[in-house]
């Protein structure tokens, strides 16, 4: 079983010797590191030539965004499976290990995810477990389950999907794997229970931009989320998946200090007014607390 990992990277330069040396601390050691360099202005490019074989660097002229450099990555690879890691995250030790033990064990498979650890732009870590399968099925649908740097997929998966859509600039990854499910069934999942990557928090991880999130959130949801649903319950799916989008937009929006979380917890509470797999049933009291926070604002005003 050979695996290629490809980084995509643009300006770097921090980050990119702590990821590459994370492939080849491991163990078992990946078959080649592809680093994708989406014309960076800064040193990634050569930080990353100074590591010999099996890392290989392939430089794009022009920047034309992580889908791109991912698709670019997966077209240069020569192993049996793809990794993907994110330019300023890492591995932890015992990560392909762990992985190809769950392929051996899942011989269907095709998509390994694990939990992983958030890095906080503080320095504060926390950890997030893996979904088991039978609750991934459902959670597909709401949102990204999984952060891409815990993933290794069969690289004749990944094409046959035609790789990230290259249109997307938000919530590429949640079409990805929308698309995938929709193309294999939830059946080419399985997980390891184990924290084995690190994603870093950036000042760049967490778009400010919220609005065009939500919508891109929505086109994925209409594209590839009811994917296996017709009729009645597709319409019921569709407003509850929604719900739990215009939810999360107005948490969002309420720590961007945007006066418009409330109007997008009330469109969550109008499109499906009841708790599901993913909406909590504190989402009540979070409106209520809104609401009497605006209020008290417009009172002193």
């Amino acid at each position: 079983m050979k695996i290629s990992v490809v980084i995509p990277s643009f300006n770097a330069e921090p980050f990119i010797a702590t990821a590459i040396e994370s492939c080849l601390n491991q163990n078992l050691r990946p078959h080649e590191v592809i680093v994708v360099d989406d014309a960076s202005s800064d040193r990634t490019v050569e930080i990353a030539k100074s590591y010999p074989a099996p890392v290989r660097v392939i430089r794009c002229e022009q920047n034309g965004g992580v889908s791109v450099a991912r698709n670019r990555g997966a077209e240069e690879a020569t192993g049996d499976w793809i990794a993907l890691l994110d330019a300023d995250d890492w591995f932890l030790p015992g990560r392909f290990e762990a992985q190809i033990r769950c392929v051996e064990q899942n011989p269907e498979a095709k998509v390994i995810y694990s939990g992983f650890r958030m890095r906080e732009l503080d320095g504060r870590e926390r950890d997030s477990v893996a979904f088991p399968l039978e609750k991934l099925r459902n959670m597909m649908r709401y949102r990204c389950a999984f952060h891409i740097s815990t993933v290794i997929m069969k690289r004749d998966a990944f094409h046959a999907i035609d790789g990230f859509d290259t249109s997307l600039r938000r919530s590429e990854d949640y079409d990805f794997w929308l698309r995938l499910a929709a193309q294999f069934s939830m059946n080419a999942f399985a997980s390891v229970p184990e924290i084995l990557s690190v994603y870093r928090l950036t000042p760049g991880s967490k778009s400010l931009n919220t609005l065009p999130f939500r919508a891109a959130r929505y086109a994925a949801i209409e594209s590839s989320g009811l994917y296996g649903l017709s009729g009645i319950q597709r319409v019921l799916w569709r407003r509850k998946v929604r719900a739990f989008t215009d939810y999360d937009i107005s948490i969002r929006l309420r720590e961007d200090g945007s006066p418009r979380d409330l109007e997008f917890i009330f469109r969550s509470l109008l499109l499906w007014p009841f708790p599901s797999e993913a909406i909590p049933l504190r989402r009540y009291l979070i409106a209520a607390v809104m609401l009497k926070q605006h209020i008290e604002k417009y009172l002193r005003n």
